[in-house]
């Protein structure tokens, strides 16, 4: 009996060493993962093959220059602006933790409620997902800003914040669909 476990433990020593130097092992936690990670990303490349590719460097031009021209607007009061790059429904999600609207944005132009000596941007960056859709990042510098609520306090809008702006190609044309603005809180 001790010589058949003994020669039934060599022979499977034996095939041990002989299926992993074949690589007949089964596949690791690890390459299942990666099988899989390429199978998405192949069916994901796929599909974004058949819809057409967006020149990213004229997005990210133009998108960059819509972006000033909207800082713009605190000086040049043209409403226009407003509305050809804010979507009508767009969402605002101002510093202070509010919401807000175009109609609102168009209403405190209008008014004088929102005033400022500049409105200087610096470090955008574009990220183009698809030839409709993109988001831009960067910071605004304001100067002697100031914002006058409806209940007559005006508060100090001045200071450094970071932005996040998604936009949407609609009608063939970009807009703004959603915008985001946290202070930087200097230490």
């Amino acid at each position: 009996m001790k010589r058949f476990l003994l020669c039934f433990a060599l022979a499977l020593t034996v095939a041990t060493v002989v299926l992993s130097q074949l690589n007949c092992a089964a596949p690791t936690t690890s390459d299942n993962t990666a099988t899989t990670i390429t199978t998405t990303t192949n069916a994901n490349t796929t599909a974004n093959a058949n819809a057409p590719a967006a020149n990213t460097a004229a997005v990210e031009t133009e998108l960059m220059q819509m972006e000033h021209d909207w800082a713009d607007t605190i000086k040049t009061r043209d409403v226009a602006v407003i509305k050809r790059i804010e979507a009508e429904d767009i969402t605002l999600v101002y510093p202070t933790g509010t919401t807000g609207d175009r109609a609102q944005d168009v209403k405190d132009l209008e008014s004088g409620a929102l005033t400022a000596d500049a409105w200087d941007l610096s470090d955008m960056k574009v990220r183009v997902f698809d030839q409709d859709a993109a988001v831009v990042t960067g910071r605004s510098t304001i100067k002697n800003g100031k914002y006058k609520n409806t209940n007559g306090k005006v508060d100090d809008i001045s200071g450094e914040y970071r932005f996040t702006d998604m936009f949407v190609k609609r009608g063939g044309h970009w807009q703004v669909v959603a915008s985001q603005g946290t202070k930087v809180q200097k230490p």
